[in-house]
């Protein structure tokens, strides 16, 4: 059974000003809040005394404090130490990664282990090894988990994918079930790319832009869009994977493949089926002018430039391991430029892709947490998860805001 995140009732808006003021800038006073955000100053009180009976917060010793007013010394609040953490996990072709933070994102462990995906039973052990490694020194509760892979993910299962010709393994994980039932808590598994787009179209270089088309060169070449705020995943969440788009009987993966531009570093995988955009990059860069590396470039170029027509962006970002090489990155916007009809494409970077990954799955676990404690609008984790099953009512806090 699955709960849409209305399930977890918010709380009032007080309540929300003076727990997030404190999350943001640590151990603060009633009278300091209050005036921050307007508040009269029995509406700041009922509201910490609602938080602090919630265990969301606590009243610091007096002398923690500086003298205020007529000599006499404020009562500080912050976040309550118990109330629990978040919870990311990172998938990639041969590594597991994941992180436990607490809601001021600071982070309180991590752990990796190397995997590859051979087979459902190797990576389910290595998740297990992981995770073990990485709760063995906290107590406190996960209030969320959010999931980063390389595979399309189903918006009404949130089960992976298969990519054809991908040399998939032969049975995807399960990460929301696994997740789901260790850790009673609410879980998102999505594709790297939508991770990617989270982040920087509400922290990063992407803010206030209306539609934003992401691009994501790694392993595949997949797309995302966000359309003011809401991040369009398709039917079964197997939009913008670019790489799969046939031209000439041919998908752009295998034309890359049978341009020669690399060899055998053409590909992560002796089976061929992931891309090594990184070395790609560098042996394009040592000779740009070559056929390959301007067939290859060119192909790339056009099949960007085609979901920009499709799409009409506000701009387009491109991430991942292959533009954080300058040389390479200024030949592909080059290009780009050129193949768009109008050329007038803003494009962006968010040039480390890694970073924005991390960074998006630390947001999509923290909003996720919020909701589930009444202390964020669900409205607005609808905009970024439409449809998906979010399960909010298996563990809710007794103390949750009702």
């Amino acid at each position: 059974m699955s709960y849409e995140p209305s399930a977890s009732s918010p709380a009032p808006t007080s309540d929300r000003l003076f727990f997030k003021y404190i999350m943001e800038n640590g151990p603060s006073s009633r009278a300091k809040i209050a005036a921050e955000h307007n508040l009269s100053r029995p509406t700041a009180s009922e509201a910490a005394s609602r938080l602090l009976e919630r265990g969301y917060i606590k009243a610091l010793a007096k002398d923690a404090g500086a003298s205020g007013k007529r000599g006499r010394v404020p009562g500080l609040y912050d976040l309550s130490e118990s109330l629990g953490c978040l919870l990311t996990v990172i998938a990639e072709i041969d590594r597991l990664s994941a992180a436990l933070y607490n809601l001021r994102g600071e982070q309180l462990s991590e752990a990796s282990v190397s995997t590859y995906w051979e087979s459902s039973e190797v990576i389910q052990h290595a998740l297990e090894t992981l995770i073990d490694e990485l709760v063995k020194d906290i107590s406190l509760p996960v209030l969320a988990a959010t999931v980063a892979v390389v595979s399309p993910v189903n918006p009404n299962t949130q089960q992976l994918g298969n990519i054809p010709d991908m040399g998939h393994h032969d049975q995807p994980l399960d990460f929301y079930s696994y997740l789901t039932e260790r850790f009673n808590c609410p879980v998102m598994v999505d594709d790297r790319i939508n991770w990617v787009l989270l982040n920087e179209t509400r922290e990063g270089i992407a803010q206030h832009v209306p539609v934003v088309l992401g691009i994501h060169l790694n392993e595949g070449i997949s797309a995302a869009l966000a359309i003011n705020g809401r991040l369009y995943r398709g039917v079964s969440g197997r939009n913008g994977l670019i790489h799969l788009v046939t031209a000439e009987n041919k998908s752009l993966r295998q034309r890359l493949q049978h341009l020669g531009v690399v060899d055998e570093h053409s590909f992560i995988r002796d089976d061929g089926g992931y891309l090594n955009f990184e070395k790609t990059a560098e042996l394009i860069v040592a000779d740009p002018e070559s056929e390959s590396s301007q067939l290859y470039l060119m192909s790339l170029a056009e099949s960007i430039v085609n979901a920009a027509i499709i799409t009409d962006p506000s701009a387009l970002l491109l991430t991942g391991p292959a533009v954080e090489n300058k040389a390479f990155l200024s030949l592909l916007t080059e290009l780009i430029s050129k193949k768009y009809p109008w050329h007038d494409l803003n494009i962006i970077v968010s040039e480390d892709g890694a970073r924005a990954i991390r960074d998006g799955v630390r947001e999509g676990s923290h909003l996720l947490a919020m909701v589930r404690l009444g202390l964020a609008n669900p409205h607005e984790l609808g905009l970024l998860y439409p449809h998906r099953p979010i399960n909010f009512g298996i563990s809710a806090p007794a103390n949750e805001y009702k």
